[in-house]
């Protein structure tokens, strides 16, 4: 069970689809096997027609990734537990979403929340990148009051490992009680210094990675908008979003991030 290996729900649907998709790319380049679970609540019935989605769908994966070890796994029981069973601190989890708050969503927030591994949610009818190593698409958001060093650790190393610019986002806001006393706008100058003690946080809550790091070439994206905003907005330029997540309760930034990702978002648990 230590194996290392992406594991990926199946389910026939074009978030399966898209997802299987992307766990193969994924496993390509990290040189480990697929595991598809499809996983079913009791034996089968009168789902025939979507069991045989499935199977060809994993079958259409092998063909087109002949290097690529891809194995079916039948999974009976609540779909939770039964995805969460098959996974190791070495693995990654990639589920579909779409994005309406359905079955799919509902599904990969409640695993997301409890897996102890990372887990790339991956939106259904995304287009598969050209080249999953290709340069300055990685993205990772960066909290200066509590950074996350499992989050910051993954996008580091995968920048380095790809040769890609790593894109550091940070959301900030003007500080109280500072900014409600203005009556009008707030002064250029004021501004101006806020935003440079931002980047100064920035900077300073990513020092030790840059060293670790050196070769790894950094944006500083420090933008004045939500953190969900500064997020989705960095997914329309990158490849691949890292967020770190502290707990089972998926916060109002992640779930939003699910319903307007244009790309995967990885999560990283704490």
């Amino acid at each position: 069970m230590g194996q290392e290996r992406v594991v990926v729900a199946v389910d026939g649907t074009g978030s399966g689809r898209a997802a299987a998709g992307w766990a193969a790319r994924e496993a390509l380049w990290r040189g480990v096997p697929v595991h598809a679970v499809r996983v079913r609540r009791t034996e089968p019935s009168g789902r025939a027609r979507a069991d045989r989605a499935v199977v060809e769908s994993v079958r259409r994966l092998a063909a087109a990734h002949h290097e690529l070890t891809v194995t079916l796994v039948d999974v009976i029981g609540a779909p939770v537990p039964a995805l969460l069973a098959q996974l190791t601190p070495e693995s990654w989890l990639v589920l579909g979403t779409d994005g309406t708050g359905g079955a799919a969503d509902t599904l990969a927030a409640d695993v997301a929340g409890r897996a102890g591994c990372p887990v790339a949610l991956v939106p259904g009818g995304i287009l598969p990148a050209a080249d999953a190593g290709r340069t300055d698409r990685i993205a990772v958001g960066v909290d200066v009051h509590s950074p996350d060093g499992a989050a910051l650790g993954l996008a580091f190393d995968r920048a380095q490992r790809t040769g890609a610019r790593l894109r550091a986002v940070h959301a900030w806001a003007y500080p109280e009680p500072e900014a409600s006393a203005w009556p009008f706008a707030i002064p250029e100058a004021d501004r101006a210094r806020w935003e440079d003690q931002e980047v100064q946080r920035v900077c300073d809550a990513l020092h030790p990675w840059r060293e670790k790091y050196p070769r790894v070439p950094l944006l500083l994206d420090v933008v004045r908008f939500a953190p969900a905003q500064a997020l989705i907005r960095a997914s329309h330029h990158t490849d691949l979003l890292v967020v770190g997540r502290r707990d089972s309760r998926l916060g109002v930034t992640v779930r939003a991030l699910m319903r307007a990702a244009r790309g995967p978002v990885v999560l990283v648990p704490h």
